[in-house]
């Protein structure tokens, strides 16, 4: 708003001023400055028609001389205006809200809110323009028509009331909101039954010290009034004609007078030869009957609402759609059946304007709703989503809940895609969407069909939040509720349309069992579930498809309605399926072997403990016994291996076997558990025994002198002994095991004897329990020494034989190479407890402990070899 409206607003101290907010200025009437304003209380659209007694002050009085009794009679002209305009009611006179008020620098009134005047509209001046102007106003023949219509009713209702408006002109003709013309400018009206008025107003006098917008202008002024002082309402009928004249003529008046009563007479002279070419053919003659010189020989204002002019099926139609409250109820929708056959006629402007609020009124009418609604939506798509959003939509809204008739909401859930693409998407969610939440709560089950097969088309374009939190909760409800096998079957295609939008927690927690519930055999239903488990497996986890879905459609394949292109359908879904879970299930070992392999390899390589059993610091190798009992000394590191690279489990620990031996540890009865279970570490024989180079002590015992020697970052050691239950009782008294020197039997050289010479520290073995397989094992004979033919690919036939002299060497590198090939998941189970006098072999026998007296001799009287009875470990368990 420009600062001059501000500076304007504040001088006002008028009480109206105070109670709207003022606006923008939307057009002028005479003196009057009409303005956009709304009420503080309500917000309620009005205009404002405001004189400011300074303007008068400063335009005329100086410059005419005019005394200040002129300027009093402008005053009582301009309050006498709105006074009259006040004591009349019609629709087609202007409607005031707030009667005239007073104050010392301005008068001011409110009425209805206004387009502007006609004079303004048809651009008959050029003197004003103004930011609010239609400057793409065109007035249509039809509007043209229907205006002149209701400015006959209200000549006719002034007929009727005895008053004579006495300055009908384009600048008393007022346009309102919705396209109507209202009559106003009633200032020098006259009231013929009120003696006085018609006394003071029986002759034309015109005053050069008043403006002109004070006095009545001649271009509109019958000429018995103006040249024979004769006041009747015939008077309005002629000005009725210049009127008409004007707005066909572009706004050029008929006389065009300027004013001056000497051009006045000589137009009034030549009136009967003056040409009506230009008038629309069936108006001509209602013209001539309107412009003649005479007040008898002037048609009435109901001869002229009822004249050939006006003789239109589209006028008809809106004189029809004005006294609609009027009709019978059978006539309303006799009317709304046909009115749609006649819209795509009516301007667009007449439309908005005339036709839809009209309509928009009727919504009201429940009743009346199938029939409204389409001519509603015929209109609204003419409309842009700001012109729906403002017009239409509040009117629509409390429609969406209405229930009663059915036919009301299938009629809006079809023009759903209307409101869609009429609406921004936020303004859909909030507004519109609680009409297909209203449908799929409907009893009638037409309306929730209806509804249903609108969903899937909704379920794209609505957000995450909307579909799980508001929709698919109501079409869960229906889905358990119905009976009906149509709603059935839309419901479960609604459920794979959302199955896009749903999360996976909704899918598997509340979608999945609800279609497990499914009792109907029906193969329609059966079939849309079908489509939503297969929808479902490409979405969810491979266990829930297998333990879930596929059971489900085994049970429902076998469904005893079902035809056998139906269960080829089932068995094409299951194959699918099944075929899904199991490249999955498939993809997920292979990662989790593949991962498992990674991690073994970098755990054995990433050990410590080198090759001779030493920890290594920078270029020095500190005994792990001697760490571990305080002692500093150091060894250098002895480079040993037997020059394979072959990343396997079992030549990594060959290569990596310790030459230092480990100090035995005696076992007692306060034993830790091993494996958390009731097993406990002892020995079983007297015999001395030897620890694999895989294998490590589980725990020391309580009364061990000695340190355990802790396997270093190796995953494969495990303790050699056997498992026995664990008793209250002592453990026998066991005999030190002997040492192994796993470098000597691969490089020929003389062992490292790290051991201390002390028998009292035994290492345990387990015992296993007395219900062990390996019992009724036998162990197999050892292969001849250096007579082995090949290597044999079966366990069970694979044997270490350790050599006592130099030349045997090529024989153990033999046998661990066997070794090498062996699975990575095969370790020895216990070490053998016999007593060998020759010095220790490579590798320990592999038996169970329950062995008789009798079979440990025997095994005893062989060539000095140690047997290795690999098919006496289960690598499973």
């Amino acid at each position: 708003m420009s600062s001059a409206i501000y500076s304007f607003i504040n001088s006002i101290t008028n009480s109206i001023t105070s109670r709207y907010d003022i606006k923008a200025q939307i057009s002028t009437a005479g003196l009057w400055k009409i303005y956009l304003g709304l009420r503080k209380t309500t917000g309620k659209h009005v205009a404002i028609f405001i004189f400011e007694k300074r303007s008068l002050d400063v335009s005329f009085k100086r410059e005419r001389g005019a005394s200040k009794n002129d300027t009093e009679k402008v005053y009582e002209l301009l309050k006498k205006e709105a006074s009259n305009l006040a004591r009349l009611r019609h629709p087609s006179i202007l409607e005031v809200v707030e009667p005239v008020s007073e104050s010392r620098s301005s008068i001011a009134f409110v009425t209805e809110p206004l387009l502007g005047t006609l004079s303004h509209l048809l651009k008959m001046e050029s003197n004003y323009s103004s930011a609010g102007s239609d400057a793409a106003y065109e007035v249509d023949e039809l509007e043209i028509q229907k205006g002149l219509s209701q400015v006959g009713k209200g000549m006719q209702f002034l007929n009727d009331a005895k008053v004579v408006h006495h300055n009908l002109t384009p600048e008393s003709i007022f346009v309102n909101a919705k396209g109507d013309w209202k009559i106003g400018g009633l200032g020098f009206g006259v009231f013929l039954n009120n003696p006085a008025e018609r006394d003071s107003s029986t002759y034309y006098d015109y005053n050069d010290y008043l403006p002109e917008a004070c006095q009545i202008n001649l271009d509109y002024a019958a000429p018995e009034f103006v040249l024979d002082n004769e006041v009747t309402q015939a008077n309005d009928m002629f000005a009725l004609g210049c009127l008409a004249y004007a707005i066909h003529n572009k706004g050029v008046p008929l006389l065009h007078t300027f004013n001056n009563l000497r051009t006045y007479e000589r137009k009034i002279q030549g009136l009967n030869m003056m040409d009506y070419k230009k008038m629309p053919p069936h108006f001509q003659d209602v013209i001539r009957s309107l412009l003649a010189r005479y007040p008898s020989q002037r048609i009435t204002a109901e001869e002229f609402q009822s004249s050939k002019y006006f003789d239109n099926i589209l006028v008809s139609t809106m004189k029809f759609l004005e006294s609609f409250p009027e009709k019978t109820r059978e006539e309303k929708s006799q009317f709304m059946k046909g009115l749609a056959r006649v819209l795509n006629q009516f301007p667009d402007r007449v439309l908005k304007r005339k036709i839809l609020p009209q309509l928009l009124e009727e919504l009201k009418n429940h009743q009346l709703l199938p029939y409204t609604i389409p001519n509603v939506f015929a209109i609204v798509e003419q409309l842009n989503q700001r012109e729906f959003c403002e017009l239409v939509l509040p009117s629509l809204k409390p429609v969406f809940q209405v229930r009663d008739p059915p036919q009301n909401m299938i009629v809006l859930l079809e023009k759903l895609d209307t409101l869609q693409q009429k609406t921004p998407r936020e303004t859909f969610r909030d507004d519109i969407m609680p009409l297909v939440y209203a449908a799929l709560e409907a009893p009638t089950p037409l309306v929730q069909e209806k509804a249903l097969r609108i969903v899937p088309s909704l379920a794209e374009s609505l957000d995450y939040t909307t579909v799980k939190n508001a929709v698919f909760p109501r079409v869960q409800a229906l889905f358990v509720q119905t009976t009906v096998l149509s709603v059935k079957v839309s419901t479960l295609i609604c459920f794979h349309s959302m199955i896009k939008v749903i999360d996976k927690y909704t899918m598997q927690e509340k979608l999945v069992p609800l279609l497990k519930n499914i009792k109907t055999k029906e193969p329609a239903v059966m079939l849309s579930t079908l489509a939503v488990y297969d929808e479902l497996g490409k979405h969810l986890d491979k266990e829930i498809i297998a333990t879930e879905i596929l059971p489900q459609l085994w049970r429902m394949s076998f469904g005893p309605l079902l035809n056998l292109e139906q269960f080829r359908k089932f068995m094409k879904t299951i194959r699918e399926l099944t075929n899904r879970v199991e490249e999955a299930h498939t993809r997920h070992l292979q990662e989790v072997k593949s991962l498992e392999d990674q991690t073994r390899n970098v755990s054995t390589k990433s050990s410590p403990m080198n090759s001779n059993g030493q920890v290594g610091v920078g270029d020095e190798e500190v005994s792990f016994e001697a760490l571990v009992q305080g002692r500093s000394t150091t060894t250098q590191s002895a480079a040993t291996g037997d020059g394979s690279n072959t990343p396997d489990m079992f030549s990594d620990m060959v290569s990596a076997a310790p030459t230092a031996s480990i100090t035995p540890v005696t076992a007692t009865s306060t034993t830790n558990n091993f494996m958390s279970s009731g097993w406990q570490t002892t020995n079983t024989n007297n015999n001395s025994g030897r620890q694999s180079p895989m294998m490590a002590p589980l725990s020391p015992s309580s009364g061990s002198s000695s340190p355990v020697r802790r396997p270093a970052a190796n995953p494969m050691n495990f303790n050699t002994s056997t498992l026995s239950p664990m008793s209250s009782q002592a453990p026998q008294p066991t005999t030190p095991t002997t040492t192994i020197d796993w470098s000597s039997s691969m490089n020929s050289q003389k062992p490292v004897n790290s051991f201390n010479n002390n028998n009292s520290n035994t290492i345990p073995t387990l015992s296993a329990p007395t219900s062990s397989l390996f019992s009724s094992i036998p162990s197999l004979p050892p292969p001849q020494q250096q007579q082995q033919q090949s290597m044999p690919s079966s366990m069970a036939t694979l044997s270490l034989t350790g050599n006592t002299n130099s030349s045997g060497g090529g024989s153990v590198n033999g046998n661990y190479s066997a070794l090498r090939g062996l699975p990575t998941t095969m370790m020895p189970l216990a070490p053998s407890t016999t007593t060998h006098t020759s010095r220790p072999s490579s590798m320990e026998l592999l038996q169970p402990n329950r062995l008789s007296n009798q079979s440990r001799t025997s095994m005893q009287g062989q060539t000095g070899h140690k047997l290795s009875n690999l098919t006496s470990f289960d690598p499973l368990g």
